[in-house]
């Protein structure tokens, strides 16, 4: 990296501090400054660039500052000292300086931080203690380091090239999304590499790169891309780019910044879903209404018409089959008024076990004997308030669905628990409220659903079945359901491995029912031991690595089975816990697991899953490893870990 690109990267980034920056003349006058100069001191850039610096100094400090502007011009590598500089309103604030000089381009460096409230003003000589330590810091400000560190605090990746193209930055954050060659690469080469791609996921030519565009001298805002991560990941991103120049106009290379949005776009698809299901659910209830009166008026006459036709008329069987359409039709609507929240209901304190208890008997014949059904059922399980009937239709709908998705046999499994939804999911999980519920699972061992499925399951009229063999309403009626009793439903579902519907209502106290007591981490849930996370899903998998963190583990972090072989490979220390999936790409959790016993027989294994553990005993999942379902909150994660852990520890 050349000194013109290092200075021109470094006074681009300066914005970004909140420190003032500034690059100033031996002449005395400053050349480049950061906002924070104005924020501080409150005069415009224009106003502090066109007088010499030592006008805004205090009269009792010039003399001090003069002499170390000296120094620095003589060629003093670092100095760190005080003075007072005058602010627009006529007051002044203390600043004190780490400056580095570049004698032979006749300019300084200088970190200037606001030292106001400090309680004494220290002015430490050239060869203090306190000024060599200032010293080393200002020596970082005059080498490539002292960038990279600015570089590597931005929560935004850095990639930046060469006049030639040849990418030379790299920050942390960029490091963690690409695999950087040891070679340079061509220009040509950067998308196929790099896997950027267009926001529609298309193949990026070099021309619409916005790397290259600003390497054209092009200023480019906010460019919407995909990137495939070094992880196998797809991450969206915001690209802002501009040309590096010198102060003579040459080209010195470009920069861009790119930011994170790829929890941003699925929390804004999660609302669009949202208020495309509401504006779909008035649309149905208003047909539903209307089609009703006509159904009224079809099937009333209908019921005249047979009352009045004589013993035997050939018309007889026209009219019955008028009237089964009829009662057919008004089927169909009492379903869109479902979907739509407008059906009658009559909620009461209900216990969920007693409605799936009541069911099973029904269940067993409507599935056949070629599927196998198992409930397990909670014990103190919570109340919720709700309507048994419809609760009843909703088990049933379900469980016609997953007997479709398991024309060759399986097993269906309905559960019951009790949940904790934090603020957390409820972030993740548009429109979910914090807060108490009761969750009812049902689980298939069936075909599964792959995401362009899911995206539309609960849309009416929706369906992947052959016509004339179902009307696409069986899961809206379901969603509508369960959105009147202010619940909330979740599917979990990847090919070949089933689905799972999770379907959370309020849980509700009572007299029947003692209250909860607070809930409140252990004493204990904080550690220094090493866990090795795998999860495939970027978000959840950055919330949970940030939990231990916090409570002070030592995480490695993998998206597949195969980087976690080669993390695990790679690190020459113990590792205490394996925190995983079950469900992972490519590989199972259970499988890696296999894989990783015989180099680390000791190690500690949490799966977890947004799978129930009985839905995942019927896949095949061999229990005794420990277990969490998702979702579950920090304080149960928290928990859990450290109840693995301690367990290790007693029996060993």
């Amino acid at each position: 990296m050349s000194n013109a690109l290092l200075g021109d990267e470094a006074r681009f980034f300066f914005s970004l501090s909140p420190h003032l920056l500034c690059i100033a003349g031996l002449d005395g006058y400053f050349k480049t400054l950061n906002p924070a100069w104005q924020q501080s001191l409150g005069f415009t850039p224009e106003e502090l660039l066109s007088r010499p610096h030592l006008e805004f100094v205090h009269a009792e400090d010039r003399a001090r500052t003069s002499a170390a502007w000296s120094e620095l011009a003589r060629g003093k590598a670092t100095l760190a000292f005080e003075n007072r500089c005058l602010t627009q309103a006529g007051t002044y604030k203390r600043l004190a300086w780490n400056a580095s000089s570049l004698p032979d381009r006749g300019l300084v460096w200088a970190v200037v931080r606001d030292a106001s409230d400090s309680k004494a003003v220290v002015h430490p000589t050239a060869d203090s203690p306190a000024s060599s330590a200032r010293g080393a810091a200002s020596e970082q400000l005059r080498n490539e380091r002292f960038v990279n560190a600015l570089l590597d605090g931005l929560q935004v990746g850095i990639v930046a090239c060469d006049e030639r193209g040849v990418l030379t930055v790299f920050n942390q954050v960029a490091r963690g999304w690409h695999d950087v060659p040891p070679e340079p690469l061509p220009a040509e080469r950067w998308a196929e590499h790099y896997g950027w791609r267009r926001a529609d996921g298309t193949p990026l030519d070099l021309r619409a790169i916005p790397l290259y565009r600003a390497l054209e001298g092009e200023l480019v805002s906010n460019v919407e891309m995909i990137i495939a991560s070094r992880l196998g990941e797809l991450r969206t991103v915001l690209v802002s780019g501009r040309p590096i120049v010198d102060g003579d106009g040459n080209k010195l290379g470009a920069v861009t910044a790119m930011i994170d949005i790829t929890e941003r776009k699925c929390l804004e698809q999660q609302f669009r879903h949202a208020q495309k299901m509401e504006a779909v659910g008035r649309l149905a209830g208003g047909v539903a209404h209307d089609f009703n009166n006509l159904l009224t008026i079809i099937t009333g006459y209908g019921q005249l018409l047979r009352r009045n036709l004589e013993s035997g008329s050939p018309l007889q069987a026209y009219v019955e089959e008028v009237l089964k359409s009829g009662e057919r039709a008004a089927s169909l609507t009492r379903q869109l008024l479902a979907f739509s929240r407008r059906q009658e209901f009559a909620p009461r304190l209900l216990d969920l076990n007693t409605v799936v208890s009541s069911t099973e008997k029904m269940l067993k014949r409507l599935i056949g004997e070629d599927l196998e059904l198992t409930t397990v059922l909670a014990s103190g399980l919570g109340m919720c308030k709700a309507d048994p009937g419809q609760i009843e239709q909703v088990i049933m709908n379900l469980a016609v669905n997953a007997r479709d998705a398991m024309p060759r046999g399986g097993s269906l499994t309905l559960e019951t628990a009790n949940a904790d939804l934090d603020g957390n999911y409820a972030r993740g999980h548009i429109p979910v409220k914090p807060g108490a519920y009761v969750m009812l699972a049902v689980s298939d061992t069936g075909c599964g659903m792959d995401a362009a499925t899911q995206a539309h399951l609960f849309e009416p009229f929706f369906t992947t079945k052959e016509a004339g063999k179902g009307t696409g309403l069986g899961l809206a009626t379901v969603y509508g359901i369960v959105k009147q009793h202010e619940g909330n439903i979740w599917v979990y579902s990847e090919l070949g491995h089933g689905t799972t519907f999770k379907i959370y209502l309020p849980r509700v106290h009572s007299h029947l029912v003692p209250a909860d007591r607070p809930h409140s981490l252990p004493r204990e849930v904080s550690g220094s031991e090493t866990i090795l996370l795998v999860e495939d899903e970027a978000s959840v998998r950055s919330l949970i690595a940030k939990l231990l963190r916090s409570l002070g583990y030592t995480v490695l972090e993998a998206s597949r089975a195969d980087e976690a072989l080669k993390l695990s490979a790679q690190y020459a220390h113990p590792v205490h816990l394996i925190l995983s999936d079950l469900v992972l790409p490519q590989m199972s959790g259970s499988e890696l697991v296999h894989h990783l016993r015989p180099s680390r027989p000791e190690t500690r294994v949490l799966f977890i899953s947004g799978y129930t553990e009985e839905a995942l005993n019927r896949r095949g999942f061999e229990g005794g490893a420990a277990f969490l379902a998702k979702p579950f909150t920090e304080d149960a994660l928290a928990a859990k870990v450290r109840e693995v852990l301690e367990e290790g520890k007693a029996s060993s």
